[in-house]
């Protein structure tokens, strides 16, 4: 098969249309400015320095190729000196033509092939088109057509030819390959008509991988310029000296006709044996079996040249080799089942059978963990009745037993399937393996069709592993009428096929179908009189099966009553015991709450949502008030009031409250009817209110707030008497420090009251933006405490308002100060206990879903 290659050329010589050393041509498309400049920097030819230079034809001077990587791209090139210019007179000498091609650095070839079938352009072209007025700077890309797996071996002959005056070329080859693959640079020093042999012979040496990223390469240079771009150069001996007087060259090897060392390593070596054809070997063969071993992935390393080329060499002496020394050639690469198989070949191919048996006990020395298949080849090509089959059985064995499957199955049975040995052995080595991957499948229907496939495989199964597996099949079906089942029934029918479990199991089984059951499946099985099932899971499954184990017992037992005691101690005891007494039978949620104080309204409302009957609710109700202070029955007070006049912003806190039976209710409100209870002052209103609507028959005192006299306001206001205040105040409107003269805290909402019937309507309305200007200034002042309390006596304006009806004030008032919900909340309970009954403002007031955000500083 041929492929075809499409070139950038770029040529660069002396014409009479460039009026110079220029480039002539390229290819404009992809060869940039910049890219031409380095193309013609590198292909320049510097005239050698022959002593008989004006005597030598140009047809003489060595060819300059190269072949090197630039800027991403691959280029080809031939440089040759063709002797006088183009465009001068007289003529002078040193004219020469660099023509490159450029290529893709993906691009893959035998670049040899293409030197010898790319049309290169020579002087008499050159001359011709120099002729043509306006030549054109461009030129179309050059396609060679190139034929895959190229061989050309002409340019190997120079290292077949015995050694003449003083070049040993075998030698200088092996150490220019050597240090080749040792990454360093090198310089070959041989006679001008040589050097483009050696070339040709390095890009042959190696796999077209490391060509293609490590071979840079020229066949001929005087200078130092293309150490820039190669890692092999060329030279004449005559420039020798150079070379050695320039200081770079010091890390280059300099391979000379002097300069070849002692035995190369394997690589090199085994190279030039294959080339010279030595003891049956040949370069074809190594091409073959060597190179394949690199590819774009290869690190190409001295050690893996060395390792291949050893491998190829030794591979060829097994005839010779002892026991010992095979068995140690074939350790070495007991893991590459690839090389492993060109061994078998080899022992087949030359029929030296006797290394079949030490090739076996090699292999089961070496204890190898991989694929059996790799050896399926040995057995079937060369067997001994009752010697290798049994040596194939304890190989099989050592395999199976040390390999991860990975739960595959199929690979398992693949394994089983290699060889048709009919042995008992064979099962003791599957089996066991077999068992684990199925126990580990958790689809039921793969599990089953997995176990077919072992029926339809095995056909030998004795009767205690066939035994085993439909016990597996049994239990598959079981498992999945357990999974399939809901809530408690999952129980019911891991009891009803208990028998059939293995003990070693269950308790694995258990703990991954039914997990840990809640409080509602347990007493839903009492319910239902499955003890029996509760009490097989306390015999048989794990302590997770159950939150607390020895509760569970006492609650199976026929009669739970003689052990109240102990199960409210392990109930008391539990992490879920709202869990418990949501679930629990009323006799236990009795008990229960026998037991417990309940002495806060928070502990009644859990309760109550736990509790199902609606008497609970008295229950609970009355046990509360047995051990609560009066403050907390005044709040059930409240929240009774709250019930009755729908307001529900306090009953948010507690929900199930808002259900409490009119008999709950009348306890609760019996409780405060006793003259000793003290009526805390915030509940004042709310006494009146329960006493005028005949919940309460005791006499309710009226409020303090209502009859504060004058006098009492010495103690808050600032003057004397409010009919005093329009005599103190300067001018016609009220000042922020007249408010900040009248205003002594703490001043509640009736206070305001007093204060705004003694100012005018301008004055009044000036309140608000007052008391915004002060609480600004505090808050600005960072006296917290006297800005908290002004944000305090905001809402109590703000009460009072409310209360009074004062719509026009109220809207005006929070336009200027914006109260949050947490003020809104202090209002809303301020509210709920000094209002007897309600207006339009108020109700209004109740209907706001969020807070307005107070505009000066943080809220109360």
């Amino acid at each position: 098969m041929t492929k075809t290659i499409e070139f950038a050329q770029h040529i660069r010589t002396s014409s009479k249309a460039r009026r110079g050393f220029r480039t002539f041509k390229r290819t404009l498309s992809v060869i940039t400015d910049q890219l031409d400049e380095k193309l013609g920097t590198y292909g320049v030819y510097t005239p050698t320095q022959y002593q008989n230079f004006q005597e030598m034809e140009p047809k003489d001077y060595p060819k300059l190729f190269m072949f090197y990587r630039l800027e991403g791209r691959r280029v080809l090139c031939k440089s040759t000196y063709e002797g006088n210019d183009l465009h001068s007179y007289p003529p002078r000498a040193g004219n020469y033509i660099a023509h490159a091609l450029i290529c893709n650095i993906e691009e893959r070839f035998n670049p040899i092939e293409v030197f010898k079938k790319a049309t290169w352009k020579t002087i008499d072209n050159i001359r011709d088109e120099d002729d043509v007025a306006g030549v054109d700077l461009s030129i179309e890309a050059l396609r060679v057509s190139l034929q895959e797996n190229h061989e050309d071996t002409s340019y190997l002959k120079v290292l077949l030819e015995p050694p003449h005056e003083g070049y040993n070329r075998q030698n200088m080859f092996k150490q220019a390959v050597d240090a080749i693959i040792n990454q360093k640079k090198v310089i070959i020093v041989d006679d001008k008509e040589m050097l483009e042999s050696w070339m040709f012979c390095l890009l042959q040496a190696f796999p077209e991988e490391f060509v293609f990223k490590s071979l840079n390469i020229a066949s001929f240079s005087n200078s130092n310029l293309l150490m820039e771009v190669c890692n092999v150069l060329c030279f004449e001996p005559e420039n020798v000296e150079k070379i050695r007087r320039h200081s770079d060259y010091e890390k280059w090897e300099i391979v000379t006709k002097n300069s070849a060392r002692g035995e190369a390593p394997y690589y090199a070596r085994v190279l030039t044996e294959c080339i010279a054809e030595k003891d049956g070997k040949d370069f074809a063969a190594f091409k073959r079996e060597v190179f394949k071993e690199f590819d774009s992935t290869s690190t190409f390393s001295v050690e893996e040249f060395n390792k291949h080329a050893r491998f190829f060499d030794e591979l060829h002496k097994i005839g010779e080799m002892s026991e010992e020394g095979f068995v140690g050639f074939l350790s070495l690469y007991i893991k590459e089942y690839a090389k492993v198989r060109v061994i078998f070949e080899e022992i087949k191919s030359k029929k030296i059978w006797k290394k079949i048996m030490v090739f076996w006990k090699a292999l089961k020395g070496e204890k190898p963990t991989h694929n059996l298949e790799n050896y399926k080849f040995i057995l079937e090509n060369y067997s001994v009745p009752g010697e290798t089959d049994q040596l194939w059985l304890e190989f099989e064995k050592m395999v199976v037993q040390s390999r991860d499957f990975q739960n595959n199955l199929d690979t398992l049975l693949d394994y089983y399937r290699l060889t048709k040995i009919e042995n008992p052995q064979r099962l003791t080595t599957y089996f066991p393996k077999i068992e684990q991957i199925i126990g580990l499948i958790e689809n039921p229907e793969i599990a089953k069709a997995r176990i077919n496939d072992v029926f339809n495989t095995i056909s030998s199964l004795d009767g205690q592993s066939k035994a085993k597996l439909e016990a597996q099949l049994r239990d598959i079906e079981i498992i999945q009428q357990i999974k399939d089942a809901n809530g408690h029934e999952k129980v019911i029918v891991l009891y009803n096929n208990r028998a059939i479990f293995k003990s070693e199991s269950i308790q694995i089984e258990i703990e991954k179908l039914i997990g840990r059951l809640s409080w509602e499946q347990v007493f839903t099985l009492i319910k239902d009189g499955k003890r029996e099932c509760l009490q097989y899971l306390i015999e048989h499954g794990p302590p997770i099966t159950f939150s607390n184990v020895k509760l569970v017992s006492m609650l199976i037992k026929s009669d739970y009553r003689e052990y109240q005691a102990d199960i409210f101690e392990l109930y008391s005891e539990l992490n879920d015991k709202n869990d418990f007494l949501r679930c629990s039978p009323k006799g236990i949620q009795d008990m229960i709450f026998s037991k417990i104080f309940i002495s806060t309204v928070p502990e009644l409302e859990k309760y109550l949502g736990l509790y199902k009957e609606m008497i609970a609710g008295e229950i609970i109700v009355k046990k509360f008030l047995d051990v609560a202070n009066h403050s907390e029955v005044w709040l059930l007070c409240e929240l009774c009031y709250s019930i009755q006049n729908s307001n529900h912003l306090r009953l948010s806190q507690y929900p199930n409250i808002r259900n409490i039976s009119d008999t709950s209710r009348n306890l609760i409100f019996n409780a405060v009817n006793d003259l000793s209870v003290e009526i805390p002052e915030r509940y004042r209103q709310l006494a009146e209110w329960l006493s005028r609507q005949k919940y309460i028959k005791r006499l309710v005192p009226k409020s303090r707030m209502e009859e504060f006299s004058y006098d009492d306001l010495r103690s808050i206001g600032a003057i004397g008497e409010f009919k005093d205040i329009r005599k103190k105040i300067k001018g016609d409107s009220l000042s922020e420090d007249d408010l900040l003269k009248l205003v002594k805290l703490p001043w509640e909402y009736f206070c305001w009251k007093e204060l705004c019937e003694q100012l005018s309507v301008e004055e009044n309305r000036e309140i608000p933006n007052l008391i915004a200007q002060i609480i600004e200034k505090f808050y600005r002042s960072r006296d917290d405490f006297k800005y908290r309390m002004w944000c305090l006596l905001a809402c109590e304006y703000i009460t009072y308002l409310i209360k009074y009806e004062k719509s026009k004030e109220f809207r005006y008032c929070l336009d200027i100060i914006r109260i949050n919900w947490k003020e809104y909340e202090f209002i809303s309970n301020r509210l709920l206990v000094i209002m007897y009954g309600t207006n339009p403002l108020y109700e209004n007031f109740k209907q706001k879903s969020k807070g307005f955000g107070l505009s000066k500083g943080p809220s109360l």
